[in-house]
């Protein structure tokens, strides 16, 4: 099972098995706004470690 589908069976299991299609593209644009917003700092955390080991090194 992928973790769409792990999402897909958690959000029915919080608002009922009769969940209108909305609510489902709302909660995933949530979703990958959410994960876009974690892997942009990852990498920005990643990035700004990469400059800080140029900086010690000269």
């Amino acid at each position: 099972m992928s973790l769409y589908d792990y999402w897909v069976q958690f959000v029915s299991y919080i608002i009922g098995a009769n969940a209108p299609e909305f609510l489902y593209v709302i909660l995933n644009v949530l979703f990958i706004v959410l994960f876009y917003g974690m892997f942009v700092k990852f990498i920005q955390k990643m990035w700004s470690c990469e400059k800080c080991k140029m900086i010690e090194l000269n």
